[in-house]
């Protein structure tokens, strides 16, 4: 009895891992609420991609705290209707949404190597969009002498 205890206070004090969603509408209002950039990875059922998998089960991994998550199985009706919106041609695909929940920041088709996955989680974690700067033009120097 004591065992059958200690196992449920166990299970109950573990940290939790990251929530998936997997009803984009539903992500996405709770990413505008948080302002947090929401991840989405469309895909099939179980994942093909690893990192989706083991961290769907892993403790709360850092590089995915900032970050709403939100998995789609494709093989689904719902599913198809939202690669079909994404225009997702392969799967994996990966998109992270600004933290304002209007703009795709980025986009990923097939597999990632860890290094790829963590540079996209880490680039696009403030879910800000980053801003570019023009161009500078160097104008010839005129000599009016």
């Amino acid at each position: 009895m004591n065992l059958i205890l200690v196992s449920i206070v166990a299970t109950l004090a573990a940290p939790q891992g990251p929530q998936w969603m997997d009803n984009y509408g539903q992500a996405l209002q709770t990413a505008r609420a948080a302002r947090k950039p929401l991840l989405v990875v469309l895909d099939t059922a179980p994942p093909s991609d690893e990192r989706v998998r083991s961290a769907a089960h892993r403790a709360a991994d850092p590089l995915l705290r900032p970050y709403v998550l939100c998995r789609i199985d494709v093989s689904t009706p719902y599913g198809k209707k939202m690669a079909a919106a994404f225009q997702a041609k392969s799967f994996p695909y990966t998109a992270v949404i600004d933290n304002t929940g209007s703009v795709i920041l980025a986009r990923r088709q097939g597999v990632l190597t860890e290094a790829a996955w963590n540079n996209l989680l880490i680039t696009y974690q403030s879910g800000q969009r980053r801003s570019v700067s023009p161009p500078m033009i160097s104008f010839p120097q005129q000599c009016f002498t």
